[in-house]
């Protein structure tokens, strides 16, 4: 089984709580929420990557990740290298997720990127 792999199969809870850590932002995930740090009351700014296109959108802007519709409801999202303007984009293959939600799968893109950097 591949990273990107055990990555889809991840739950939301799990892939949000790694990418808490990536993008340093201090909460603590616990039974679907988020929370301050040491269990304190929540911060004024809670993120839920997988749930909220205002957490996750400027991260796959900023990292070139482009999310497309699949058959049967499922999308993909993968790193693109370059744009062109005469030419399709060019895919970072290696960089690639699928999963019903769109959200979740920018989050496995940009896990794969950083645990690879």
């Amino acid at each position: 089984m591949t990273r990107g792999e055990e990555l889809e199969g991840m739950s939301d809870v799990e892939i949000n709580k790694i990418m808490s850590k990536l993008v340093d932002k201090p909460s603590k995930f616990n039974n679907g929420i988020f929370w301050g740090v040491e269990g304190h009351a929540p911060p004024m700014t809670t993120y839920n990557w997988c749930k909220f296109p205002k957490d996750i959108m400027p991260i796959a802007i900023e990292n070139n990740i482009e999310i497309s519709p699949m058959l049967r409801g499922a999308w993909c999202a993968s790193l693109v290298n370059k744009y062109t303007y005469d030419e399709a984009p060019i895919y970072n293959y290696n960089f690639q997720a699928v999963d019903d939600n769109p959200y979740k799968a920018i989050c496995i893109v940009f896990i794969l990127m950083k645990e690879g950097e």
